[in-house]
Parts: structure tokens; C-alpha cells; sequence
């Protein structure tokens, strides 16, 4: 297979998507544990995330349903301040649960 040539608009660039966990990274709940943690310190309240399929998502995508879903406004900015609560809160999920780097994907990576 041959590289992409420039064209007109420079040099073709590709994205690639990676459903994080279960396909790089086993996290034992980590991503889900960030999600309660979060909407708990937004909101004050549990979550509800049982009838949300948040499989392959992208986290804004996961953000605006998880708001949506517990009748919480869904704006840019509920959605970037529930983001930003997630990222603290998965730092502190990261240490109370274990996580491994599946087989193989260092190397794919590389």
C-alpha cells in the first residue's frame, strides 16, 4: 500500500479513534466510578447511568447524556465543568482500583 500523496491541501493526515477501555486498557470500573464521582460533585446527588449504552462514545458525547439523562442542563459549559470533574475524579479512581495495559498494545503504539 502506498503513502498518501499531498494533493492540494498538503500532506493527508488520518485521526484514529480508540475505544479506550476493554480494547487498549482493562480499568476494573475506573471510567464509570469517574462518572458517578463527577456528577456527585457538580450535582450533589448520585447518578443514574443504568440505562445509557456508553460504549465506544466520545467523552462529550458521554457527558451530554449522562446530564441529560439526570435532568441536569446540557450546555457547552455543564458539559465542559462535568468533564472537568471527571478527569479529577479519575485521578482519584486511578488509585483505588487496578488497571492493566492489555497484551500487545505498547507495541501497536510504537
Amino acid at each position: 500500500m502506498s503513502a498518501p500523496s499531498a494533493g492540494i491541501f498538503g500532506a493527508v493526515k488520518k485521526l484514529i479513534l480508540w475505544d479506550i477501555d476493554g480494547t487498549l486498557v482493562l480499568t476494573s470500573g475506573t471510567g464509570m466510578g469517574a462518572l458517578e464521582g463527577a456528577f456527585q460533585k457538580v450535582d450533589g446527588r448520585k447518578p443514574d447511568l443504568s440505562k445509557l449504552d456508553l460504549t465506544g462514545r466520545t467523552d462529550q458525547w458521554i457527558a451530554a447524556q449522562v446530564l441529560e439523562h439526570n435532568q441536569r442542563p446540557v450546555t457547552p459549559e455543564t458539559v465542559h465543568a462535568y468533564l472537568a470533574a471527571c478527569l479529577d475524579s479519575l485521578h482519584a479512581e486511578e488509585t483505588t482500583r487496578e488497571s492493566r495495559v492489555l497484551p500487545g498494545i505498547l507495541q501497536l503504539l510504537d
